[in-house]
């Protein structure tokens, strides 16, 4: 008779966020190998532990002025995910993220630069009750918060 023991998943042992350092130290009781991509509306960076169950409450945390907050949360029953959510107004480009082993327990996640956004806007200059430009201006208003409205995914290397 053949008998096994039940697979035990790993566990998010901990979590710090230097808000200075705009890097977060991750740690597990064994070796996994994190998921990070970027969604935007709102901006976020989303790092999901396959294999890894988190052994506490979902937890939410504000940091601030860059990044607005950080959650930690059981996505499903064996994936833990951390979601660092930019403040209004800023982005994060994947190339400006770095995901970085320490050793099989600890992992680096560095936001090397996140920037303000620069503000946007079209100024028309039209003579008064002119149809055509109103029409036009409410043309590109549309078209430009259909895009925005749009949720756009990042997979990072």
């Amino acid at each position: 008779m053949l008998l096994s023991s039940p697979a035990r998943a790993t566990r998010l042992e901990s979590w710090h966020f230097d808000p200075n350092q705009n890097q977060l130290d991750l740690t597990t009781d064994s070796g996994i190998q994190p998921r990070v991509f970027l969604i935007d509306n709102p901006k976020r960076l989303v790092i999901d532990l396959s294999g890894t169950t988190l052994s506490y409450p979902t937890t939410k945390q504000n940091f601030g002025s860059k990044i607005r907050e950080i959650r930690v949360s059981q996505l499903d029953p064996q994936t833990t995910r951390l979601v660092i959510e930019l403040a209004p107004g800023y982005t994060v480009s994947p190339q400006s993220v770095i995901v970085r082993r320490d050793s099989n327990f600890h992992w680096v996640v560095k936001l090397s630069s996140i920037e303000k956004m620069p503000a946007t806007g079209i100024f028309v200059r039209r003579p008064y009750n002119d149809i055509r430009g109103r029409d036009f201006i409410r043309q590109v208003s549309q078209l430009v918060y259909t895009y925005l409205d749009q949720p756009k995914l990042t997979q990072l290397p």
